[in-house]
């Protein structure tokens, strides 16, 4: 036989081979509905890694956050005051800037057990001096008031 075949041989070839081929369609279709598979999980895996590390930087900062403010309110006349009385000393003493809050710093003061006993205000004096690009020096000067207070435990 020559190298051209009739329509019937044509066919005959086709249908033997016809099932390697559609093993090997189905065998194709299975190994990328497997490779899909994998890659939609990784992708969902890879979701679920950033949400949790997301939900554990945000965990992390609210905890800095709450670290700060317990410093700061430790470092505060109130915190300070909050801190004497709980280790039983008996006289406290505190300075603070005389401003629109005193008053009530030192009533939360007198809340937590303590009595105002003496206080005396004083002016702190602070100057600073700049000098800018053309040599030109320039002072500065400020004063504040500022309360000292003494407190007896109640």
């Amino acid at each position: 036989m020559g190298p051209f075949k009739s329509p019937e041989e044509k066919a005959a070839k086709h249908k033997r081979h016809a099932p390697e081929k559609s093993a090997k369609e189905a065998r194709r279709a299975e190994e990328k509905a497997a490779k899909e598979a994998r890659r939609a999980a990784g992708k969902a895996t890879r979701k679920a890694w950033r949400s949790e590390k997301l939900q554990l930087l945000r965990a992390e900062i609210e905890a800095r956050q709450a670290q700060r403010a317990q410093k700061q309110f430790e470092r505060s006349p109130i915190g300070l005051a909050t801190a004497a009385h709980e280790r039983g000393d008996a006289l406290f003493q505190t300075s603070m800037p005389v401003d629109a809050s005193t008053s009530q710093t030192l009533s939360t003061i007198e809340a937590i057990g303590w009595h105002l006993e003496h206080s005396e205000h004083t002016s702190v004096a602070s100057s600073y001096t700049t000098t800018d690009l053309d040599g030109d020096v320039t002072s500065y000067a400020d004063e504040e008031l500022v309360g000292v207070y003494l407190f007896r435990r109640s």
